[in-house]
């Protein structure tokens, strides 16, 4: 694991920074802000469902084609 893997791992486990992000998309969906206490999800615990995967996958094929053909976005 290098260094910039580690900076990535810490920052999707800290707890400070899916608030800041929660705060942010508050913000700017004009939405309440309420910051979660107690448990939070680990990004370690999450399980993608098949429909994660397969849009995710969906969404890759769709950059690359566009890419490969050379469409811009």
């Amino acid at each position: 694991m290098n260094l910039q893997e580690l900076f990535y791992k810490k920052l999707l486990e800290s707890h400070g920074f899916h608030n800041w992000v929660r705060k942010i998309h508050a913000r700017i969906n004009r939405i309440p802000y309420v910051p979660i206490q107690g448990h939070h999800q680990h990004s370690s615990e999450y399980v993608p469902t098949m429909f994660h995967k397969v849009n995710a996958f969906r969404v890759l094929f769709q950059r690359e084609f566009a890419r490969s053909v050379g469409f811009r976005r």
